[in-house]
């Protein structure tokens, strides 16, 4: 593009800064190449693609962390994702999901109920099942992270889930800074 003097890349999104040829005043246009939005917390500052808010969703739906999306990416002749987008994509989109699942379990709770409550208004006891588990990471060493889940006997739903975490940030912090 010879009216493009330079792009600036963010995530999956570029923002081009491009002047017109046919005129003589020299503003500078920033056009994006893609949709954008704003942060809510966040009202000044450049705009956030939502390409790249939706790549984030979508790794965290499919249960896939950066490097394999970037794996895929380059696959496809794509640069990758930085680590600081990833992360601040996975702040914002993070907060949704939590609030969509606590939903979805309050929701699935309450089909369970109605599976095992009689023809009485009462407290109704369920049954339920729940496991936990560690996740594994590469050959049979143990990850640091946990999750659990309760499914209801008779829905078959979601009731309630759990993360566990051996390692706290803070700690880690406050044990290299003495």
């Amino acid at each position: 593009m010879l009216n493009c003097l330079r792009e600036t890349v963010s995530g999956l999104g570029n923002f081009l800064y491009v002047t017109w040829s046919n005129s003589d005043c020299g503003e500078i246009n920033v056009c994006h190449t893609s949709k954008t939005h704003r942060s809510s917390d966040k009202r000044r500052g450049r705009p956030i693609f939502d390409v790249n808010t939706k790549l984030v969703a979508g790794m965290l739906h499919a249960g896939i962390g950066p490097s394999h999306v970037n794996a895929l990416l380059t696959s496809i002749n794509t640069p990758p994702v930085s680590q600081s987008t990833f992360k601040a994509r996975e702040r914002e989109v993070g907060p949704a999901i939590k609030e969509a699942a606590k939903a979805s379990c309050e929701e699935a709770m309450e089909v369970e109920k109605e599976c095992w409550r009689k023809e009485t208004e009462e407290v109704v006891s369920i049954g339920a099942s729940y496991d936990m588990g560690w996740q594994k990471r590469g050959k049979g060493h143990n990850s640091l992270k946990g999750v659990g889940s309760m499914v209801g006997l008779r829905s078959g739903k979601v009731l309630a889930y759990s993360t566990r975490n051996e390692r706290c940030t803070v700690c880690q912090s406050a044990k290299q800074s003495g």
